[in-house]
């Protein structure tokens, strides 16, 4: 028999192919990713594209319909393309198997759909139970009801045959590292602690994905047309049990940390596949504890054979990152010139006989062993490093942020000529250290150029006379893809892999010359001894200290020049809603209304002077339970510089003035802060809050990218700033149409959005209106 599946690339969907090949069919994956093994066909296709599909289509006699929006939180966030997959994606199938005459269509549904079933008593939900429509709950689960109506339609109008099979929670290999049984196991295995919500008593029946596809086999038979079933695991199994087997299947403990329970978290309904073993003759047999001790040995064995390098597959339906271009040339440059500015000699013999009275002791790098030259050049890669932190911004700031890795390769080559005299490895390991570190924590901008320099400066200094022509120059560009491939798809590990790269510049030729045993003439040592000039070492550190300064006074989360609070607990499912500014009348009320409309408490930090011009609003937004906070009297740009910084003082006199209260948080006007300013702060018994989400990012052209943007990098404990401007309007028309999206969209998170002092269990308004002594 001639079957497809669509979305056979996927987890379930390669062991569906799989089970269909063992069980003697022709099988075709219709995906736009390949298939995992080469002996099926391979038909690209879109879901959304129906001419593709019905081209897709002919000749086949059965169909496999398993491509889908899988996971909630996409659904969440791209409610309409959800739809359009789940929904009119399924129409699009069973179109093409209509216009084909295939005889029959398999759908990919899931238990989850008796969310919304009708309480009917103690006993199992089954195929016949009756839903309410109004209590679905999530948009996830009704395009999959929306998806079986629709299989069931097209059998009334047009007599297409159809089997709808509802999976239980499906594991095994191959499974996605987002779910939570390989999230667990990477975290058992790093020795990390799990957190379990509550008391670990809920339970989900899970199925083991091979009993899964053995389902789809069966549901050929003509038996099962144009019939539903439920293909859910035996066994209950909680979280606390789950936990339990992992450590056992480890051989090695697990440590737990239980945290307070999610409100309304689904704790578990028992549904009945009796009717898929009474026709079917289909029954998920293989325990639990079996099927996690099967994964674990795959997840092992994966991790333990190094993953060849492929092109990332493209997923149906959902959106691809842009590739982020490696900056190539800055590596041709710096290996196309020898140390002295003249081109590279083609051979030993291109430099000629020596001048007389010249020194006939080779120069010391000629010495160093081919691995110091490659070590060099893998840590070259780092220059690269400004343009990859920026890669994500708005267009100017990109430019800003590829000038950075420019200056950065001008800087390493002015640095390894031999007219130049270097700074001591040790040095320039620790600068370049402070570096990778400082652009981590700066916004892309003017100070991204500047560190561009002392990067490159730190980078070519230890490799003065050092080649890097051939194998360092190969090395310099596998790095730098490695740290464009890092940058898109692990980006909290870009900076830590960019440290250690850099460090690699700087100490690895020295180590390897020592673990070559490396020995230099006398009078060589004595050259590179005089090469160190101090004084150059002097201003390379004054200005790593200063630009240091500079980063830590002006980041919204760096904690060096005083205590920020950026965001609050991650283990507790809550996020604040905050306001830079005081809105007008007008502005007040959409604000107002959006809030109430989300039953949302906000936190609005008010200047002093806005509270003078604006008293009635102010009152408003306390009369209707909203947090106010001080954001300083009239927010200047260099009045943080003030070592007294006596606008805080005087915005919390007009506080206390105009409403009665002191408020207990206090955000630096842009973040700007500096330790003289956290003693003032204290000394009025308040706490510095930052954020670490601002929504008013310039490359979103439209309200629902813009709140896409936030909503990827909103996580629990986010503190989110809409920020608005002097006149109390919103700093863009985008972002006033963006804020009832982005509340809608921390429901679809099940992220709980709560006042300040709710999230940081603090009184809003313990502060002192008066300096304390």
């Amino acid at each position: 028999m001639r079957t497809l599946v669509t979305g056979g690339g996927g987890f379930i969907g390669s062991h569906v192919v799989d089970r269909l090949v063992a069980a003697g069919h022709d099988v075709h994956v219709v995906d736009l990713r390949p298939p995992h093994r080469p002996d099926v066909g391979h038909i690209v296709a879109d879901i959304n594209d129906l001419d593709g599909l019905v081209a897709a289509f002919a000749g086949a006699d059965a169909v496999f319909h398993l491509a889908a929006y899988a996971d909630v939180n996409d659904v969440s966030r791209e409610p309409v393309q959800a739809t359009d997959a789940n929904v009119v994606g399924v129409a699009k199938v069973w179109e093409a198997c209509r216009r084909n005459d295939v005889g029959r269509a398999i759908l990919a549904s899931t238990v989850w759909v008796y969310n919304g079933a009708a309480d009917d008593g103690d006993g199992p939900l089954d195929e016949d139970s009756a839903f309410r429509l109004e209590e679905m709950g999530h948009l996830y689960t009704s395009s999959k009801v929306a998806a079986e109506m629709v299989a069931q339609s097209y059998k009334t109008l047009y007599e297409q045959e159809f089997t709808i099979l509802r999976y239980g929670i499906p594991y095994g290999p191959r499974m996605r590292d987002s779910l939570v049984i390989p999230k667990f196991v990477g975290m058992a295995l790093r020795g990390d602690p799990l957190t379990i919500q509550g008391d670990g008593s809920q339970y989900r029946n899970y199925v083991y994905v091979e009993d899964l596809a053995e389902a789809h086999v069966l549901a050929l038979r003509p038996e099962a047309a144009n019939q539903v079933f439920n293909l859910e695991g035996r066994e209950k199994i909680s979280i606390r049990s789950m936990v339990e087997s992992i450590g056992d299947a480890l051989g090695r403990p697990v440590d737990v940390t239980y945290t307070p329970a999610r409100t309304g978290d689904f704790g578990g309904r028992e549904i009945s596949a009796a009717k898929a073993e009474r026709i079917l003759g289909w029954r998920a047999d293989v325990p639990f504890v079996d099927g996690l001790r099967r994964y674990v040995e795959w997840h092992l064995a994966r991790d333990a054979v190094p993953a060849p390098t492929v092109a990332p597959a493209v997923v149906p339906v959902t959106a691809c990152p842009a590739p982020v271009p490696a900056p190539v040339p800055v590596f041709a440059a710096l290996s196309a010139a020898r140390s002295d500015g003249a081109p590279a000699a083609a051979g030993p013999a291109a430099a000629g006989p020596a001048p007389t009275g010249a020194p006939t002791a080779a120069p010391v790098p000629s010495a160093r062993p081919p691995l110091a030259g490659v070590l060099a050049g893998i840590g070259l890669a780092v220059l690269a490093l400004p343009a990859l932190a920026g890669a994500g911004s708005a267009p100017l700031t990109r430019l800003t942020a590829v000038a950075g890795s420019l200056a950065a390769a001008a800087a390493a080559w002015a640095a390894r000529r031999r007219g130049l005299r270097p700074v001591p490895v040790v040095v320039a390991a620790a600068v370049t250290v402070v570096s990778v570190w400082l652009l981590s924590q700066a916004s892309p901008g003017p100070v991204t150029v500047l560190l561009g320099l002392l990067l490159g400066f730190s980078l070519g200094a230890p490799l003065a006379g050092q080649a890097l022509a051939g194998a360092p120059t190969a090395a310099a560009l596998a790095a730098t893809a490695g740290l464009a491939a890092f940058s898109v798809f692990a980006p909290s590990a870009l900076f830590w892999l960019a440290a250690v790269l850099g460090v690699t510049t700087s100490l690895g030729p020295l180590a390897a010359g020592r673990a070559g045993g490396l020995a230099r003439p006398a009078a060589a040592r004595r050259v590179v001894r005089r090469r160190v000039s101090w004084a150059l070492t002097s201003v390379v550190v004054l200005t790593t200290g200063l630009t240091a300064s500079w980063v830590g006074a002006t980041s919204a989360s760096a904690e060096w020049f005083g205590s920020v609070i950026s965001h609050g607990p991650r283990q507790v499912p809550q996020v604040a809603v905050t306001f830079d500014g005081v809105p007008d009348a007008e502005t007040a009320r959409v604000v107002l209304s959006a809030l109430e409309a989300e039953d949302v408490q906000a936190t609005f930090f008010a200047a002093g002077r806005e509270v003078e011009a604006r008293p009635d609003v102010v009152r408003a937004l306390v009369d209707h339970n909203q947090l106010v906070a001080n954001n300083a009297y009239a927010p200047a740009g260099r009045a943080f510089l003030d070592p007294r910084y006596g606008e805080l003082g005087r915005a919390q006199e007009v506080f206390g003035r105009q409403l009665g209260v002191c408020p207990t948080y206090f955000r630096p006007p842009a973040g700007r802060h500096t330790p003289l300013m956290a003693r003032v702060v204290r000394h009025y018994g308040m706490s510095m809050v930052t954020w670490d989400v601002r929504v008013a990012d310039r490359r979103a052209d439209s309200p629902r990218k813009l709140a896409r943007l936030a909503l990827d990098r909103i996580r629990a404990g986010s503190i989110v700033v809409f920020p608005l401007d002097a006149n109390g309007h919103f700093a863009r028309p985008a972002v006033e149409a963006t804020l009832p999206l982005v509340l809608r969209g921390l429901k679809g998170l099940d992220l709980e959005s709560v006042r300040l002092d709710h999230m940081l269990g603090v009184d809003g308004y313990a502060g002192r209106c008066t300096r304390s002594a």
